[in-house]
């Protein structure tokens, strides 16, 4: 047969609480990133809210992951972002190209998890940090 399986890939990432309530009503459909994970369709994003929330709180299934200069991502993703294009800008200061995860669907967990609680060893994403696909599956549970 040849060809490798395409795995699933499971990122945690650190979202603001202020931006993780905007995805889990679904008004923000788009999160940037200066770095993108190396993510595509079908892959899943586990929202952990930074302070003072500090837990796991939502599943996003990717449905696509934008990566272009500045300016053509802001004409693409403004009305999905739910930023000011001064603070897309800001963020974005020194970038020739950024990212956009386009989420397809928002699993909001019934019971948030802290980190520790998924694996002791756990410490809080800068950005982001692939999670297995044990650790995944037990936020499920």
């Amino acid at each position: 047969m040849g060809g490798k399986m395409i795995k699933t890939k499971y990122v945690l990432m650190s979202i603001k609480p202020c931006y993780a309530r905007l995805i889990k009503t679904g008004e923000k459909t788009v999160e940037l990133r200066r770095v993108a994970p190396k993510i595509t369709s079908g892959d899943f994003v586990v929202i952990y809210e930074s302070r003072p929330v500090q837990r796991i709180t939502s599943i996003c299934k990717v449905g696509t992951v934008l990566s272009m200069k500045i300016p053509e991502l802001w004409n693409q993703v403004q009305n999905e972002v739910c930023i000011t294009k001064n603070t897309f800008a800001e963020y974005f200061k020194g970038k020739e190209c950024g990212s956009g995860i386009r989420f397809k669907s928002v699993l909001i967990l019934e019971t948030s998890k802290t980190l520790q609680e998924l694996s002791p060893s756990l410490l809080p994403p800068q950005s982001y940090r692939y999670i297995s696909d044990v650790l995944f599956n037990s936020l499920l549970q």
